[in-house]
């Protein structure tokens, strides 16, 4: 039986909140993506989908099953894996992208297709299509492809409408597993209109590569500590669509992207945030004289503040580079720093602010344990920057995976007391630095945004912070009970072991109650709530993207009033 463990903070027992529902049998397969809330057919259900292309409805009361559908294999042999968040784009379809791949790991094709909802099968109107293209190299007559082998689909697709379209864009995004060179950033801008009125041919209608670079180093070559190629787009939480009347065709897209070259005279953007909209095309909107004597490995700030579709991470006045684990970053430039760590900028997602009274802002967390604050409408502009978490094993302590960073996220922004607050998981893998969920609020008084620190859960002076949260932690969901928020988020455990749930009260950082799971939980992967219960995926293999990754099974938990 799931154990029920009494929260802190000062709160009686009848607080908690959370009393099981249901676990599922295994599935062989893992979830890479949180569990989806569906209607199919009039009924209520949650839809789960494993890395081996199943996809499963479930009965959201009893978690049995109701229907499932499988993908094929590929013809000629191998496996399907398929790891990137599908998207909903109405009430009854699901587009979701999937890799070919044989047993030795090699990706053959990757594929986009649409799940019907109401059939409870493929959508034949719009015919499975593969994902190819090439770009001009930067300045140069030659061009890079994409090439599938190098490429790995686990990013969330993003949906976004199109004013004069019935159904709108999905963008598809790529990056590659253990950063094998050649590899880049590579965004597919998908036509769903077009898809089904003229077929799969039709369907892509815009690419982006994010490093227009063809000078990768050698075939296979470890491209993750070098400043060469790369700008993978990989953040579970993938490109973010921000609908604005003012933008062309009524939105824009902010990509992140990875480790790799960052170099906006010759079309490298790794290690940043990118806006661009429909059609993909790209300009950083960056003041070509004020970067003339650009320095990659110490941009100049006059340069980096000019861009007005690029932000750059850099430090905030009166900031040192962190040390890092044996002090390697000693006498580097932050990029410098960035590269030695593997410390890519793109690794999580950003989340867009609307502060009362002031402008619109965006927040990204970087593997630095440094949150970003930024202008909406002119990327260039950092307003604050906020060093919330010390790197693994910086200062001393054993650390498993400098790699790692300290955040691997979304923020989860909500207004608490007219106070506009973001939730942030962190975590380290060593035994010597506290980790857990952030509180930092966003404010705009004074006529500056900048952010403040509001609590850590478990607080970062007690002991359970220095043995939490030493993994990948789940995402966090925000989850109103009685007016009140409270914040659902899993410490993740290593195979064979068996991950906390924690459920937090959002106005204090009171952990009201921890679950203990069945299971590990499953990293990056945030809880559902849906009609008063929270769902919750746990994966047993949670450190490699292996298509034979398993078992996995869903928690449900009945939410109560206090």
């Amino acid at each position: 039986m799931t154990a029920l463990l009494a929260g802190d903070g000062g709160l009686p027992a009848a607080a908690t909140t959370l009393a099981p529902l249901f676990v599922t049998a295994a599935r062989a397969a893992c979830e890479f993506s949180a569990p989806l809330a569906i209607t199919s057919r009039g009924e209520s259900q949650v839809l789960i989908v494993t890395a081996d292309g199943t996809f499963t409805a479930l009965d959201a009361t009893t978690g049995l099953e109701a229907w499932h559908v499988a993908l094929p294999p590929p013809v000629g042999g191998g496996l399907i894996h398929l790891a990137a968040p599908p998207v909903a784009i109405d009430a009854h379809r699901v587009v979701f992208a999937w890799q070919d791949v044989l047993a030795d790991w090699t990706r053959v094709d990757h594929h986009v297709a649409l799940l019907d909802l109401e059939t409870r099968a493929l959508d034949p109107s719009f015919p499975p299509l593969t994902l190819a293209a090439s770009k001009p190299v930067f300045d140069s007559n030659t061009t890079i492809s994409f090439l599938p082998a190098h490429s790995y689909s686990r990013a969330a697709l993003a949906h976004a409408r199109l004013p004069g379209h019935e159904l709108g864009l999905v963008y598809v995004s790529f990056g590659n597993v253990r950063d094998l060179q050649p590899f880049h950033g590579w965004l597919f801008e998908v036509d769903l209109d077009e898809w089904e009125s003229h077929g799969a041919s039709a369907a892509v209608t815009s690419s982006l590569v994010t490093t227009a670079d063809d000078a990768c180093g050698p075939e296979n070559g470890d491209g993750a500590r070098q400043m060469m190629c790369g700008g993978g787009v990989w953040s579970h939480h993938g490109p973010q669509v921000v609908y604005d009347a003012a933008a062309p065709d009524g939105f824009s897209l902010l990509v992140p992207t990875g480790n790799g070259m960052l170099d906006p005279t010759r079309g490298d953007f790794a290690n940043a945030v990118l806006r661009t909209g429909h059609g993909l095309e790209f300009d950083p909107g960056c003041d070509a004289a004020m970067c003339q004597t650009y320095d990659p490995h110490a941009p100049g700030e006059a340069c980096m503040a000019s861009c007005e579709n690029l932000f750059m991470p850099r430090l905030a006045a009166g900031q040192s580079v962190p040390d890092g684990a044996g002090s390697v970053c000693a006498g580097r430039t932050l990029l410098d720093c960035y590269a030695a760590l593997d410390w890519d900028l793109g690794a999580s997602s950003p989340a867009v602010v609307e502060l009362p009274g002031g402008p619109q802002v965006i927040l990204q967390p970087g593997k630095d344990g440094s949150l970003y604050l930024f202008d909406l409408h002119h990327l260039g502009t950092l307003y604050d920057r906020l060093p919330i978490m010390a790197g693994c094993g910086e200062g001393g302590g054993k650390c498993l995976g400098t790699w790692a960073g300290t955040m691997v996220t979304k923020p989860e922004i909500v207004t608490v007391d007219g106070a506009v607050v973001a939730l942030v998981p962190t975590f380290v893998e060593d035994d010597a630095h506290p980790a857990g969920l952030q509180a930092v609020e966003i404010s705009a008084a004074g006529g500056t945004p900048h952010l403040i620190p509001r609590w850590q859960a478990p607080r970062f002076t007690d002991r359970e912070s220095l043995g939490a949260f030493r993994h990948h932690a789940g995402g966090v969901t925000v989850v109103d009970v009685g007016g009140e928020p409270y914040a659902a988020l899993v410490d993740t455990a290593d195979h064979g072991q068996i991950g906390t749930l924690y459920w937090i009260r959002v106005r204090d950082g009171a952990i009201v109650q921890r679950v203990k799971l069945m299971g590990a939980g499953q990293r990056f992967a945030a809880p559902l709530a849906l009609n008063g219960a929270l769902y919750v995926p746990s994966c047993e293999h949670t450190s490699t993207p292996d298509f034979a990754e398993g078992p996995s099974h869903l928690e449900a938990f009945r939410i109560g009033m206090p």
